[in-house]
């Protein structure tokens, strides 16, 4: 029988060697389950997925990137899979699986049989995904000496899905806020829809990154530095649904509120977690999720910040994310609208005195964002005629249309290189 591993209340107060506030303790979780898994496991495949999980702690040399070890986290996931897997198999020895024992597993986990031990549900479409994307590495590993999938695997479909999620309107962030009796818990809800910060962000917070209103801005600010930002994508985000909420927290609930170093809020990701569950679950009949209070924000403002640039800015993306794209459909923004906004509002920044050569990036990677997109509807149109390719290579030998080709192509080009030009130009004459 499997044994269930408690999630154990991270110690807020800890700090990694990255400088963040440790939000989710999987150090010791992992290191407790091995040991347990290595004393009282009487399976014949121990040992294997010891010595996996051991190589891809230290180093997965399948891999071709530069980082080719899994952290802690991931690694307690893949040996619970590997754990499950060998229950599901009845203790037999991994060597001797073969294709059609794989095949029957597979269409076990498919239709449902084969159930997680915690909850005793079928598993969601991405966890099939992933329980198979484990067994197949790991099966590459094991009899593919890390450079082929042998044919035990090699066949598993592995494709997830990108699932929808579920989004939260203002009006029901506003009944789990009020559902709350802490007032602490009030201002996080809020803080977490209206700023669309990650979790993690949020909770290594401290109070003197918070920019009080002033002459430039009649709202409070988090200044969310490159620090504990994903990816460093540091920002500052101004507040305007949860200002008001946040200064009266500080001002009469935070317990040491003129400690600059002091955290803004003391709680762990799990508590946050179990919390937001609780009460969705209550209030809304849904699972919250801080994910998705984040999604459901972008959603929210999808429609209100008038720029993709400012966009991605507030959400802590890189201009050439595709992820922005998924929230303004799912506002109802059209690509055609949103991208004629780029090309005129970054126009006037570019014509700008402030001109600098990051904002010249940032406009290169919008401008290739266009032109890939028109390739990709050329395609589209053309996709029909790989039968009449003979025919035309004939026609083009003929100068005149060649000629007349030649002048449309220009034009196109022109038209998507004056604004570069025009930039380069700005900055020669600030140099």
């Amino acid at each position: 029988m499997e044994t269930k591993v408690q999630i154990v209340e991270t110690v807020v107060d800890r700090i990694g060697k990255n400088g963040r506030r440790w939000i989710q303790d999987h150090e010791s979780v992992y290191d407790k389950a091995k040991t347990k898994f290595f004393e009282d496991s009487k399976s014949v495949n121990k040992s294997d997925i010891l010595h996996y999980l051991r190589d891809m702690r230290t180093g997965d040399p399948s891999k071709k990137q530069e980082k080719r070890s899994i952290g802690k986290s991931r690694a307690l996931r893949v040996m619970g899979i590997l754990r499950n897997f060998d229950g599901w198999m009845q203790g037999k020895e991994f060597r001797e699986i073969n294709e059609q024992d794989m095949r029957d597993f597979v269409e076990k986990l498919e239709d449902g049989i084969l159930v997680s031990p915690l909850t005793g549900k079928e598993y969601a479409e991405t966890t099939k995904a992933t329980i198979k994307k484990v067994i197949r590495k790991f099966w590459k590993w094991l009899k593919g000496k890390n450079e082929f999938y042998p044919k035990e695997v090699v066949w598993m479909d592995t494709y997830e899905p990108r699932p929808e999620g579920q989004i939260y309107s203002i009006d029901e962030l506003q009944l789990m806020k009020d559902s709350f009796t802490k007032f602490k818990m009030k201002t996080l809800v809020m803080l977490m829809f209206d700023s669309g910060a990650r979790i993690n962000e949020i909770l290594n917070l401290k109070i003197k990154d918070i920019v009080y209103p002033n002459a430039q801005a009649r709202y409070v600010s988090i200044n969310i530095t490159n620090s504990i930002a994903k990816s460093g994508n540091g920002r500052t985000i101004g507040l305007y649904l949860s200002s008001i909420y946040l200064l009266k927290y500080i001002e009469k609930h935070h317990t040491d509120p003129n400690n600059k170093e002091a955290y803004l809020f003391n709680y762990s990701y799990d508590a946050i977690r179990t919390k937001l569950y609780q009460k969705g679950m209550k209030v809304l009949g849904k699972s919250v999720t801080p994910h998705r209070i984040r999604a459901s924000s972008a959603t929210y403002y999808a429609t209100r910040i008038k720029t993709y640039q400012n966009f991605c800015y507030r959400f802590g993306w890189n201009l050439a994310s595709r992820v922005p794209d998924i929230y303004y459909k799912r506002a109802g923004v059209k690509n055609s609208e949103v991208m004629n906004e780029i090309f005129s509002s970054e126009r006037a920044i570019l014509q700008s005195e402030s001109m600098d050569e990051r904002l010249i990036n940032d406009q290169l990677i919008i401008e290739n964002k266009m032109l890939t997109d028109k390739v990709g509807n050329y395609k589209k149109k053309v996709s029909g005629f790989e039968r009449y390719e003979p025919a035309l290579m004939e026609l083009l030998q003929n100068p005149a249309i060649k000629e007349q080709l030649m002048k449309i192509m220009n034009r196109d080009i022109s038209e998507n290189t004056k604004l570069i030009q025009e930039a380069q130009e700005s900055v020669e004459v600030q140099k």
